[in-house]
C-alpha cells in the first residue's frame, strides 16, 4: 500500500473539516462534489467540464418543464369544449330544437347555474385577487385533467362533476364519507402540490391568481352544500396541513425573495441608463395569500365551526416562524467590538444579511395579520376546552406565545436591536388578542 503524501494528508484534513461546515439544506453529494470542485485530485481535472455540462443541462430542462406547464395551462383555459354553453354564444338566431333537447334535467342545470353564480359572487368578493373570468366559465364544467402536480383543474372538475351528477344524494350522509370528503381531500392535495411550485424562490407554476380561483370556488362549492358544516369541520386537518402550513412556512422566504429583486432592481436602475433592459418586478403574492387564509377563517367563523384545534396549529406556526426571525436577528448581531460599529450599536452586516433583516420586517407584518385573522374567528372568551384538541398542542402554543413575550423585553433590555417599534407593537397586539381568547 502506497503511503499518503502529505499533500493528500492535508486535502483529508481540509476536506473533514469543511465537511463539518456543510450547509443544512445542501446534500452531502453536491457538497463532495464543491469540494472535489475546490481541491481538486491529480488527474482528475477533466471532470468539471462534464459537470458544468450536466448542470447546464438540468437548469435548461427545467426551465423547458416549467414552459411546457404554462403553455398547457394556457391552452386549458381556451380549450372550451362544444357541448359547454356560454352566455357569449347565445344569439337570439339560434335555433330552438337543440337547446330544449338539453333542457331536460331542470334540477342539474339549475344547479350548475346556481353553483356558477356563487362562484362568481365569491370570486368578486375577494380583496386583492383579480380572477381569471376564463378560467371561471370553466369551473364546475368539463376539463381535462392536467398531467403532473398541476392535476388541481382536474381534481376540482371532478368533484363539481359528482356532486351535480346526483344532486339527490347530497343530503345523504353517508356519502359525506363516500363522495364529499375524499373529492374534496383530493383537491386539496393538487392545490398544495401547485402551491408549491408558486412559492419557491423559482417559481415554475400556475400564476397564484388562477389557484386562488380554485379556492375560491372548491369553497363555494362546499358552503353551498347541505352537510357543509360536518364537511368542514371533517377537513379542518386537510386545510391545516395542505393550505395554512404551506403558506405560514413560505411567507418568509417569498419576503426575501422579493426584497432581493427589489434591491437589485433599483442598482440597476441607477447603474444603467436604458431603464428598457429592465424587466418589470413580479408581483407580489404574499397578499393573494394572505387573502386565501383570510377568506377561509372568515367562512368557518361564518358558519360556526368549532375552530380552536384550527387556530392553535396557525399560532404555533406563527410562533415558529417569528422565532426563526428572532434567531437570525441574534446570529447576525455579533458583539460591537467584533466588526467595527457604526452610530454606537449598529455594526457592520453583509449584503444578503441586510436584505434579509429587510424582508424580515415585511414577513413579520404578514405574520401578524395572518395570526390575527385566526383569532378573529375565535368567539370572545373561548371557553377552554371548546373541542377535544391535544394537550401536547394546547401547552406549546402557550409556551410559544410565553417565549414572544420575554423575547420582546429581552430585545428591549438591547435597545431595540433586531426589534423595531413597529414590529414591538405588532407582536404586542396579536399576544393581546390571544390573550383575549384564552390562548394565553
Amino acid at each position: 500500500m502506497t503511503p499518503a503524501t502529505p499533500t493528500d494528508t492535508l486535502r483529508v484534513a481540509v476536506a473533514l473539516v469543511a465537511l463539518s461546515h456543510k450547509p443544512p439544506e445542501q446534500s452531502y453529494a453536491s457538497y463532495v462534489l464543491d469540494l472535489r470542485e475546490r481541491f481538486p485530485v491529480i488527474g482528475s481535472q477533466h471532470e468539471d467540464p462534464w459537470r458544468e455540462r450536466t448542470l447546464k443541462l438540468e437548469e435548461d430542462l427545467a426551465s423547458l418543464k416549467a414552459k411546457l406547464q404554462k403553455q398547457e395551462i394556457e391552452l386549458r383555459k381556451r380549450d372550451v369544449p362544444p357541448q359547454v354553453p356560454r352566455p357569449s354564444s347565445l344569439s337570439p338566431s339560434s335555433p330552438p330544437c337543440p337547446p330544449k333537447k338539453k333542457a331536460k334535467k331542470p334540477k342539474t342545470k339549475n344547479g350548475e347555474e346556481n353553483q356558477a353564480v356563487a362562484v362568481t359572487s365569491h370570486a368578486n368578493a375577494i380583496a386583492g385577487v383579480k380572477p381569471n373570468i376564463e378560467l371561471l366559465s370553466l369551473v364546475g364544467q368539463y376539463f381535462p385533467p392536467i398531467r403532473g402536480s398541476l392535476d388541481v383543474l382536474g381534481s376540482l372538475s371532478s368533484f363539481t362533476r359528482e356532486l351535480t351528477a346526483k344532486p339527490s344524494r347530497q343530503k345523504q350522509t353517508h356519502d359525506l364519507r363516500e363522495i364529499i370528503i375524499p373529492n374534496a381531500r383530493r383537491v386539496l392535495q393538487a392545490f398544495s402540490s401547485a402551491l408549491k411550485l408558486v412559492v419557491t424562490p423559482k417559481a415554475t407554476g400556475p400564476p397564484i391568481d388562477d389557484l386562488a380561483t380554485i379556492f375560491i370556488s372548491l369553497l363555494s362549492t362546499l358552503e353551498g352544500l347541505p352537510l357543509a358544516t360536518q364537511t368542514f369541520t371533517e377537513l379542518r386537518p386537510d386545510f391545516v396541513t395542505f393550505v395554512i402550513t404551506p403558506i405560514m412556512r413560505s411567507i418568509i422566504s417569498i419576503s426575501v425573495t422579493i426584497t432581493a429583486r427589489i434591491v437589485t432592481t433599483n442598482t440597476k436602475a441607477k447603474s444603467t441608463t436604458n431603464k428598457s433592459s429592465i424587466r418589470p418586478a413580479s408581483s407580489d403574492i404574499r397578499l393573494v395569500l394572505f387573502d386565501i387564509l383570510r377568506r377561509y377563517f372568515a367562512l368557518i367563523a361564518s358558519l360556526k365551526i368549532p375552530t380552536l384545534s384550527t387556530v392553535e396549529a396557525t399560532v404555533l406556526h406563527f410562533t415558529r416562524e417569528i422565532e426563526r426571525i428572532f434567531q437570525f436577528s441574534t446570529a447576525t448581531t455579533p458583539a460591537p467590538a467584533s466588526l467595527g460599529v457604526i452610530d454606537g450599536n449598529i455594526v457592520a452586516l453583509s449584503r444578503q444579511q441586510r436584505i434579509r433583516r429587510l424582508a424580515d420586517k415585511e414577513s413579520f407584518w404578514y405574520l401578524c395579520a395572518i395570526c390575527h385573522s385566526a383569532l378573529d374567528s375565535l368567539p370572545a372568551e373561548t371557553p377552554r376546552p371548546e373541542e377535544s384538541t391535544s394537550d401536547l398542542t394546547s401547552n406549546a402554543v402557550m409556551e410559544g406565545l410565553s417565549k414572544l413575550a420575554a423575547s420582546i423585553l429581552k430585545h428591549e433590555s438591547d435597545n431595540g436591536r433586531g426589534l423595531g417599534e413597529i414590529e414591538r407593537e405588532l407582536l404586542l397586539a396579536v399576544l393581546e388578542k390571544a390573550w383575549l381568547r384564552n390562548l394565553l
